[in-house]
C-alpha cells in the first residue's frame, strides 16, 4: 500500500513538480538529513541566459541550501542514466558548495533510477530522524522511465523518507538531429539522410549543413511545416581519400547538445578493370567493348580507379594482379594465358566472358570450365530477375526495366551444372549469363 500511495505521490507531482521551500521540514525537533538530486543529463544543458541549466539550477540549489539550519545535513547526487558526483550527507557546507558548483552537464541521457536507489542508501545509514529527498531536474518523461517499470521497487526504500520534485525549467524550444545515415550508391555518390528532432514551440527554423573532410557539400533550410521524424535528404559527391569523416550541423540554439551529428566511413578502393577487345572494326563503334566503355565513361563512376582496353595478342603482357576485373569481349584461343587467368581468378579476380564469331570454338567449353553447345537461332525475350538479391546489390532501375524488350536471335545455350548459378534467364528459362565460384574468385 505505502508503495502505491508512494507511486501516486510521484505521478501527481510529475504532472506539474511543485517545491515548497517551508515545508520540506515538518519537525524541527528530529535530526534532518536532505540528499540532493542534481539532474545534469543532456537536456540540462540547454541555454538560459547564456548559462547552460545546471548552472542555474545549482545557485538555485545552493541559495536554498543557505537558508537551513546549520544542524542540517545535506548531500548531493549528480545524475545523468549514472551517477556522476556524490557527496555523504554532511554539515560542512564548503565541500558541499565546491561539489554543486563543479557539475557540468553530461552527454547522456536520463536515468533517475540508479540516483534514487543511491540516496535511499545514503539516507538508511543516516541516523533516526527526517529524512528528505530533493530532485532538482527539468522532469524529462524518459528520466523516470526505468523507475516506473520497476513499478517503484527500490532497494533500501524508506517509506517515511520525503521526496520532493523541483522543476527547474520549462519547455524550450528545440531543432536537433535524432540520427543521420550515409551510404555509398552505385552511382559514385553518398547518398542518405538525417532525422529531425523538434520540441517545444517549435517555430525555429534554423540552417543546416554537411561538412565531409573539411569540405561543405550538401546545406539547406528547415521549414516551419516539417515534423518532429521527418528526414531532410543529404547528397554528396564521393571524396577522395578512401574514407569520409565530418558532421551534420544545425545553427546552434537553446538546447546545443542535439545541434551536431558525426558521420565517418570508408569508401572503396577504385576498380581497375581490363577489357581484351576481340573484334575492333573498322569504326569505333564496331568494337566489341566500344557500348560498356562509353556506358562506364559517361559519366565516369568515381569508383573505376582505371579502365583500359587492349587487344588480345597484348594480354601477355599485362600484369594481371594489378587488376580486380577481366572482361573477355569475344577473344578468341589465348593459348597459353588461359592457365594464367584461372589462378588470377582462383586468387580472387573478376572475369567476365561474352561470346561472339570468334568465341567460343570447338569444342565450345572455355577455360575448361563452363561447356557450351553450338550456336542456336531462338527468338526469346529476357525474362526479368526473380527475387534480384545480392548478385544484383546496388544496380538501379532494374524494377522499371523493360526485360521484355530485349530480343535474342542468336546465342550459344550453357550446359547446366550444380556449380553454375543462373544470373538473368530467356522467358523459357534457358540461361543467357550464369557465375561459377572458382576459389575466392568467380567467371561470368
Amino acid at each position: 500500500i505505502l508503495r502505491t500511495l508512494f507511486l501516486f505521490f510521484l505521478v501527481f507531482f510529475f504532472a506539474r513538480p511543485v517545491l515548497l521551500p517551508n515545508r520540506i521540514f515538518s519537525n524541527k525537533n528530529e535530526a534532518i538529513t536532505v540528499v540532493i538530486l542534481m539532474d545534469v543529463s543532456a537536456s540540462m544543458g540547454m541555454g538560459v541566459g547564456g548559462r547552460d541549466v545546471v548552472s542555474v539550477a545549482g545557485d538555485q540549489a545552493q541559495a536554498l541550501i543557505r537558508k537551513f539550519s546549520n544542524d542540517v545535513k545535506v548531500g548531493l547526487i549528480g545524475f545523468s542514466d549514472r551517477v556522476e558526483e556524490e557527496v555523504s550527507p554532511t554539515l560542512e557546507r564548503s565541500s558541499l558548495s565546491l561539489a554543486i558548483h563543479s557539475l557540468k552537464w553530461k552527454p547522456r541521457p536520463t536515468n533517475i533510477y540508479p540516483a534514487l536507489e543511491l540516496a535511499y542508501k545514503m539516507l538508511g545509514n543516516q541516523s533516526s530522524g527526517q529524512k528528505s529527498i530533493l530532485v532538482v531536474s527539468d522532469m524529462a518523461r524518459g528520466g523516470w522511465k526505468q523507475f516506473l517499470e520497476q513499478q517503484g521497487r527500490i532497494e533500501g526504500f524508506d517509506p517515511d523518507v520525503s521526496l520532493f520534485l523541483w522543476e527547474v525549467v520549462s519547455n524550450q524550444e528545440n531543432v536537433g538531429i535524432s540520427d543521420a545515415s550515409l551510404q555509398l550508391t552505385e552511382e559514385g555518390v553518398l547518398k542518405g539522410g538525417w532525422l529531425l528532432n523538434k520540441s517545444g514551440s517549435q517555430n525555429l527554423e534554423p540552417v543546416w549543413s554537411c561538412r565531409l573532410n573539411d569540405r561543405t557539400v550538401a546545406q539547406g533550410k528547415i521549414n516551419l511545416e516539417m515534423k518532429s521524424g521527418a528526414s531532410v535528404p543529404v547528397e554528396a559527391q564521393l571524396p577522395e581519400g578512401g574514407f569520409f569523416s565530418g558532421q551534420i550541423e544545425l545553427t546552434p540554439d537553446s538546447l546545443p547538445f542535439d545541434d551536431v551529428f558525426y558521420l565517418a566511413g570508408r569508401v572503396p578502393k577504385g576498380f581497375r578493370v581490363l577489357m581484351v577487345d576481340g573484334e575492333g572494326g573498322l569504326a569505333a563503334s564496331d568494337s566489341e567493348t566500344y557500348y560498356l566503355k562509353l556506358a562506364l565513361e559517361t559519366p565516369r563512376d568515381p569508383r573505376l580507379e582505371l579502365l583500359k582496353v587492349i587487344r588480345p595478342e597484348l594480354l601477355n603482357q599485362e600484369q594481371l594482379n594489378q587488376y580486380e576485373v577481366v572482361i573477355l569481349a569475344n577473344v578468341g584461343d589465348l593459348g597459353l594465358m588461359e592457365p594464367n587467368l584461372v589462378q588470377w581468378v582462383e586468387r580472387g579476380g573478376g572475369l567476365f566472358i561474352s561470346a561472339g564469331p570468334n568465341w567460343p570454338k570447338a569444342p565450345y567449353s572455355p577455360f575448361k570450365l563452363i561447356r557450351t553447345k553450338p550456336l542456336t537461332i531462338k527468338n526469346q525475350s529476357l525474362k526479368a530477375p526473380q527475387g534480384q538479391g545480392p548478385k544484383f546489390l546496388n544496380i538501379s532501375g532494374l524494377e522499371t526495366f523493360e526485360w521484355g524488350q530485349v530480343k535474342i536471335h542468336e546465342y550459344r545455350p550453357i550446359e547446366m551444372d550444380s556449380s553454375l548459378t543462373p544470373l538473368i534467364q530467356m522467358e523459357d528459362g534457358e540461361p543467357l549469363l550464369v557465375k561459377k565460384q572458382i576459389g575466392k574468385g568467380s567467371v561470368r
